[in-house]
């Protein structure tokens, strides 16, 4: 990355998907509290200031900006901490997920697509296509 941290001061993201990534890249994180801090381990992969208050979030970025070996440390925390949060690894949740909530519907109700052991979204998609 060719910066070295990720400000993120929306209130409103419920995501979060940039600060995964940025974190994937080594970067720590300055995000507000709400959705886009559960993607952050406060003080390890980055900082996570309350809402509301802007005067917090630059002192935050300051501490970092100011303590470069501690922005390395979360840096390196914060990519650890990315590594496993892929696309892949999102989509096999889900896979995992859809494949357990189907299975566990009975099977006299009509009207319902069987899902394969080692199926995925996609099998689910094309079955119901």
């Amino acid at each position: 990355a060719s910066c070295d941290l990720l400000l993120f001061p929306s209130e409103t993201d419920t995501l979060g998907r940039a600060v995964i990534e940025a974190q994937a890249c080594g970067l720590p994180a300055v995000v507000k509290a709400g959705g886009p801090a559960e993607c952050v381990v406060p003080g390890e992969s980055g900082l996570v200031v309350e809402l509301g208050d802007p005067a917090a979030f630059w002192a935050a970025v300051e501490r970092l900006v100011d303590d470069p070996d501690r922005r390395r440390a979360m840096g390196v925390a914060a990519r650890a901490f990315a590594e496993p949060r892929s696309w892949a690894a999102v989509r096999a949740g889900l896979d995992e997920l859809y494949g357990g909530l189907l299975a566990s519907v009975p099977k006299s109700r009509p009207n319902l697509v069987d899902f394969p052991r080692g199926g995925s979204l996609a099998t689910v998609g094309a079955a119901l296509a």
